[in-house]
This record gives C-alpha cells, sequence and structure tokens, in this order.
C-alpha cells in the first residue's frame, strides 16, 4: 500500500484513533481528518472490559460525529498490544501501527517540546494516521503463525547455547588448556563424553586407560576413539598448566554441562517441529531448491517474511530487511551511502548468511556475481558492498519465484549484468 492509497482512505468520513500501548492500561486520543480533537483522553485497562468499554466509547463517537469508518492506530510496544490487536480484528475495527522511531522524531511536532507522556505520544500516533503514515497489520496463517513462534524459540535458544558454550571454553582454558589438543571440536561425541565423565586433570590422572576408554564405551562412544587417545589424554592430564579446580568451581561446571544438555535437547525437539510445519508448506520446497540452502535458513526466512506475496514489489523486501541505502547530502557535500538497518535484523541476518553459503560454495550464478561486483571496472564494489547486494537480490529472486511460479534458474541471474567476467 502506497502513500496516496493511505491517504485516499482518510476521508472526512473517518474517525481516527491513536492509541499509546502499555503493559497494564492504554491511552487513546480520537481526531478527524483535519486533526481537530473530538474528546479528551480515552484510558483504558488491558482486559476484556476495558477493551469493551473502549469499542462502545469509539462507536458512540463515531454515531455522535456521524462518521462512517473507523481506523485505529496503535505503536507496536513489545508483546503488550497483540492481545489488543486480536480484539480489534475480531470486531472487525481496522487496525494499523506506526512505527516507535517516527513516533520518536514526530512528538515535537505536537508541542515542540522533547518531553513524552502516553497521552501526547497517543495524539501523535493518531496525527501519523491520519497523514498516512501507518502501515497494515498482515494477517498470517496458522502454519507461518506457529512457524514465526517456533524460530523465536529457535533463535532464543541457540543465543543462550552460545553462551553456554562460552563457559565451557573459558572453563577449559583455565583448567585445562590442553583438551584441544586431545580433541579438535569440542562438540563432538568424545569430546563431550570427557566433560561430562572426568573433565579436570586431577579426575583424569587417577584413571586407567583402560577405565578412560570403558567410560566412553559406557556413554556411547563406540568408534572412532580407544585406548590410545586415552593415554594421550592421561599423558596431556599429568603435564597441564591449567588451575587447580576447587569443589565450587567443579560443581559450577556441572551446573553448566547440564544447561547445555538440557538446550541442546531443546533444541533438537524445536527443530523438529518446525522441519514438520515446513514440510506442509509450499513455499519452502520452492526455496529449497536453491543450492546450499538449509532447514534452517529457510525456517527463518519464512518466518520473517511471512507470505512473499503479500508484498507487490520486492524493493518492499528490501525495506522490509534494511537494507535499503541512505544518503545524507546537502548542497555540494554528497555524503556515502549506507544501509539503513530500519528493518528486522534476523531478516538480515538470515540473509548474510544464506549469501555466505552461495560464496563460500562457488555456487553458479552468486559467485559469478560475485566477482563481478567486486572486480568491475567502474565503481567496483568492496567484498561486503557486494555481499549486500547479493541479498537483495536474493530477495528478488525469491519473489519472483514465489510470485510468477517460476523454477530456481540460475542463469536468471547473470543474464542482465552483460559483463564478461559474470559468463
Amino acid at each position: 500500500m502506497n502513500s496516496n492509497t493511505k491517504l485516499q482512505a482518510i476521508t472526512e468520513q473517518t474517525l481516527i484513533v491513536g492509541i499509546d500501548v502499555a503493559k497494564n492500561a492504554h491511552v487513546a486520543r480520537v481526531i478527524d481528518n483535519r486533526g481537530v480533537e473530538l474528546c479528551g483522553g480515552l484510558c483504558f485497562e488491558n482486559t476484556r472490559e476495558g477493551f469493551c468499554a473502549f469499542t462502545k466509547e469509539i462507536d458512540k463517537l463515531k454515531i455522535l460525529y456521524s462518521k462512517r469508518s473507523v481506523i485505529i492506530g496503535l505503536e507496536p510496544t513489545g508483546v503488550y498490544g497483540n492481545a489488543l490487536i486480536a480484539f480489534l480484528k475480531s470486531g472487525g475495527y481496522n487496525a494499523v501501527y506506526v512505527l516507535g522511531m517516527q513516533v520518536k522524531r514526530a512528538k515535537e511536532i505536537e508541542d515542540n517540546s522533547p518531553s513524552k507522556n502516553d497521552f501526547k505520544d497517543a495524539k501523535v500516533i493518531a496525527t501519523l494516521v491520519k497523514d498516512g503514515y501507518y502501515r497494515k497489520i498482515r494477517d498470517f496463517s496458522d502454519n507461518i503463525a506457529e512457524l514465526k513462534e517456533e524460530t523465536r524459540h529457535l533463535y532464543q535458544n541457540t543465543k543462550k547455547l552460545t553462551r553456554v558454550k562460552c563457559q565451557i571454553d573459558n572453563f577449559i582454558t583455565q583448567f585445562f588448556p590442553e583438551f584441544s589438543i586431545a580433541f579438535k571440536d569440542k562438540e563432538k561425541k568424545a569430546a563431550m563424553a570427557t566433560l561430562h565423565l572426568f573433565p579436570l586433570p586431577s579426575q583424569i590422572c587417577t584413571l586407567s586407560a583402560a577405565q578412560i576408554t570403558q567410560a566412553w564405551r559406557c556413554y556411547g562412544v563406540i568408534k572412532g576413539i580407544g585406548e590410545k587417545k586415552a593415554i594421550q589424554l592421561k599423558r596431556l592430564a599429568a603435564q597441564t598448566i591449567g588451575l587447580k579446580a576447587s569443589e565450587a568451581t567443579f560443581a559450577m561446571f556441572g551446573a553448566i554441562i547440564a544447561e547445555y544438555d538440557m538446550l541442546t535437547a531443546e533444541e533438537d525437539g524445536t527443530l523438529g517441529r518446525i522441519r514438520a510445519l515446513l514440510e506442509a508448506n509450499a513455499d519452502y520446497h520452492a526455496i529449497m531448491q536453491i543450492p546450499n540452502m538449509t532447514t534452517r535458513l529457510a525456517a527463518y526466512l519464512l518466518a520473517e517474511v511471512g507470505d512473499f506475496r503479500d508484498f507487490s514489489h520486492p524493493q518492499q523486501l528490501v525495506r522490509l530487511a534494511g537494507l535499503n541505502l541512505k544518503e545524507s547530502s546537502s548542497g555540494k557535500n554528497r555524503g556515502t551511502s549506507e544501509i539503513s538497518k530500519r528493518g528486522r535484523p534476523i531478516l538480515r541476518r538470515t540473509l548474510y548468511f544464506i549469501i555466505l553459503e552461495q560464496l563460500k560454495h562457488a555456487a553458479p550464478g552468486w559467485h559469478q556475481l560475485h566477482n563481478y561486483y567486486t572486480t568491475r571496472k567502474d565503481n567496483p564494489l568492496k567484498k561486503m558492498q557486494s555481499v549486500i547486494v547479493l541479498c537483495c537480490k536474493f530477495l528478488r529472486v525469491v519473489w519472483g519465484m514465489l510470485n510468477n511460479g517460476t523454477p530456481y534458474d540460475p542463469a536468471m541471474l547473470i543474464r542482465k549484468v552483460g559483463h564478461t567476467n559474470a559468463a
């Protein structure tokens, strides 16, 4: 929906409501299409009774001022407004949202003051809606809505797991730095078995090589490791330069390992549910035609974007990701161009890793485009600039595939470049 369409939706017969969303109580103000306030501020609680009282008051104002339609604008404040939005949409009210950054920038227009309060913000939100600075609240299918929840859970779980892995690495560095000589990858089964059973050098030294090997077998490590590795581990433990761990440190590490096990199991369960949701999603199977795509990346992409068909132009996807360019220029002074980052950070992160996978495996089309952008004679790009351009290109490719129903074709990527380096 472009600006003209939004403005045309606001007529003399439109009642405009701005709501400043909070955790316990919301504040609303009502204006007409000229910005004239029609009543004092409305304050209502974040309960069903409060919602019903609010809509009843809005219906009274609609009749009183002979308005035919109502548009209600909200500033998305975390999850506090989700219940209100669902209630309004179920009642047939036209609910839209205004970006928080726009409210912050426009608050001084009201009274030429940087002061901020709920009552003032509600009026600013209503004014922004009147001027067409609002966005439609998208409806997601049950599959996408559930996928969004699962990927949000996966993202938070991954952050926690990364923190725990760093704590494990810190423990090893302090108390058994030679551990990385015996085990190159700390997340392999044999390394994790050692950390679970006898993480300290003093514990290893009290065991024979046969006892260590038997402990590994009981843990489930059957292949790829044996008595030879146990002998090496004992030698490294005897020569360690690590600090001597106290009982409290050992107990703390046990808690860290337990948290690692819990988070790993939780991640596996979340990924299993995500795979089941994706199998029922036709867009997922189309996206997986692209080489080097993983289930995790495809899940984040679909969860962040939703249905690609909701967007009339791929540039809208670029803005959604915050990859559109910004520039500060004045007169003869021309500033540098940078991405705005006014969008979804998880989507930008997902696109970045998708393109890195394409370049890492020298995927046809993507690899040639990257070489072209970084080596062309006119305005060659830096490597990171090229990656950003390819992220935008990827969004356009997927949008075209899903909107036109065409299969993935790497030749389409370089067809319009017209450069020998891209051939």
